[in-house]
């Protein structure tokens, strides 16, 4: 990939620590063109328990993944999340981690260690087009929260209007007491010198906003809407890889300003 590097494409992450205290330790790295590779991550340090998180590769697939451990090591149960559901993502490649450095940088996962949560990331690049089908997928997945965050792979704000609805009406049949979280498009800096992308976020906010509304008046008092514009502002400098995927630093924000809105929903 062009626009991404393959520690994050490729690599694997590991961060040590217990609930709120999980820092990143080391990656893994993936070199040449071999599709099988071996990376030591801590070795000489004092025997301790410790806790442990692996992210796996943003988008290549994993055949196998083999630990080895020293001798005399155990493997004990980890602790457990705050919530017994997941919270599910469902959106395009931003929602999916592109084109954060390492896998833990993106957003759904960092808003897991933000929360304590664990997250279910239905993040697909070039689509996140709302399809019905996929809909009624996420809906047999029991969740602690919906967050609806797809719309920029959708061509134009009457193709959204026209799946948008449908697409929440479907997950709120199937769970009528599950928050869940509608989030347009992110502020992109072409918006400053290219009236048709800013049009194009205006209007696509636009019809999610409908959607939301009308969920409203309907009677649904566990949906919220956050407009992405207020996650990643257009002049922030370094926030954008190639103006329209976050960087590091705009996934770090993206994250940062939706916890306190997720922790109230859950």
């Amino acid at each position: 990939m062009w626009n991404m590097p393959r520690t994050g494409h490729s690599a694997i992450d590991l961060y040590v620590g217990g609930p709120g205290q999980q820092r990143y330790w080391a990656g893994t790295t993936p070199l040449g063109d071999s599709p099988t590779y071996e990376s030591q991550l801590f070795a000489g340090l004092p025997s301790e328990v410790r806790e442990y998180t692996l992210y796996l590769p943003t988008y290549n697939d994993v055949a196998g993944l083999e630990l080895e451990l020293s001798p005399g090591a155990r493997v004990l149960p980890p602790s457990d999340f705050a919530r017994d559901r997941p919270v599910v993502f469902y959106g395009s490649s931003i929602t999916q981690g592109g084109c954060a450095t390492r896998p833990g940088n993106g957003y759904v996962n960092t808003l897991g260690r933000l929360l304590n949560v664990e997250v279910v990331n239905e993040g697909y690049s070039g689509n996140g087009l709302g399809e019905p089908e996929v809909a009624a997928l996420l809906a047999e997945v029991e969740a602690a929260c919906y967050v609806l965050d797809f719309h920029c792979n959708v061509e134009t704000a009457a193709e959204l209007q026209e799946v948008y609805y449908p697409f929440y009406r479907t997950l709120r049949e199937a769970h009528p007491d599950v928050p869940i979280l509608m989030v347009s498009m992110l502020a992109l800096p072409q918006e400053l010198y290219r009236r048709d992308v800013l049009e194009k976020r205006i209007g696509q906010t636009r019809a999610i906003r409908e959607a939301f509304m009308r969920g409203i008046r309907e009677g649904d008092d566990r949906l919220t809407f956050y407009d992405g514009s207020w996650l990643l502002e257009a002049e922030t400098e370094g926030a954008y890889v190639d103006g329209v995927h976050p960087t590091d630093l705009g996934f770090a924000r993206m994250a940062e300003r939706l916890a306190p809105v997720l922790r109230s929903l859950l």
